[in-house]
């Protein structure tokens, strides 16, 4: 697999800032970026178009017909970027993708190999980008464990975070009475009723099965004490210079 892969250790809160600076300097035709929730999806795909990408996401509650529609779009390029969960995106097959990009560390370090498979395929080159935050860096003890190598790590200058033209709006999936539907919500305008707060699906949350090298949890612990062991493994200067005076 000649797949180029890199990792960056990120906040969460400026996690969409990175990812729009590395489209930004790579500039790829395509790309697929992989979540670990369908929130995430949703929200990831939509500040992506505010700020000026042509983007779509694919989950799994999406009806049949939309699905085959956003595939439809992405092969065709009439989109260049999708984002996506793991179930979504399982069978999908993209030609020439360019990049790979783990918005989130997979909790499953198969699911990894999956994903950055996705790229640099009939003996093509390709590039695999994963942002650490603080919420999903524990995946990547297993991940590097079941690959057998480490992620070379770079750390993300000043320049690199781009402005997020989506700052202080709000995404968030609408259910209907029978089906998902999915728009986005800006914060001045979201109600607080509770007549207005999205149903829950019927449907069981869309996760992947566990498997034998699924990251183990760590039950109890608090953001600092995540960061604390992180730095730990991976530096003190994890998290970037940006957030290293608080993350130590």
């Amino acid at each position: 697999m000649n797949v180029s892969q890199v990792l960056y250790h990120v906040s969460l809160d400026e996690k969409i800032n990175l990812l729009l600076g590395i489209l930004n300097k790579e500039q790829p035709r395509n790309a697929l970026i992989f979540t670990n929730t369908k929130q995430a999806a949703f929200e990831v795909a939509h500040r992506l178009m505010a700020n000026g990408y042509d983007a779509n996401y694919i989950i799994g509650d999406l009806p049949q017909k939309k699905r085959l529609q956003v595939i439809e779009d992405i092969k065709s390029e009439n989109i260049s970027f999708l984002v996506a969960t793991n179930v979504a995106a399982r069978g999908l097959h993209v030609d020439d993708l360019e990049l790979v990009i783990n918005y989130d560390v997979p909790e499953d370090c198969e699911d990894y190999v999956h994903r950055i498979g996705r790229t640099a395929r009939a003996g093509k080159s390709g590039k695999a980008i994963t942002l650490a935050c603080e919420e999903f860096a524990y995946g990547l003890e297993a991940i590097e464990k079941f690959t057998q190598q480490k992620i070379p790590v770079q750390w993300a200058d000043d320049d690199l975070f781009a402005e997020d033209k989506s700052a202080g709006m709000r995404f968030r999936l609408q259910y209907d009475a029978k089906r998902l539907s999915g728009r986005p919500m800006h914060a001045r305008h979201a109600s607080h009723k509770k007549t207005d707060r999205p149903k829950r699906p019927k449907k069981r949350p869309e996760k992947a099965p566990a498997k034998v090298h699924k990251a183990k949890a760590h039950k109890g612990s608090t953001p600092e004490d995540r960061l604390a062991y992180y730095a730990r493994k991976y530096g003190d200067t994890f998290g970037g210079h940006r957030h290293s005076s608080s993350s130590n």
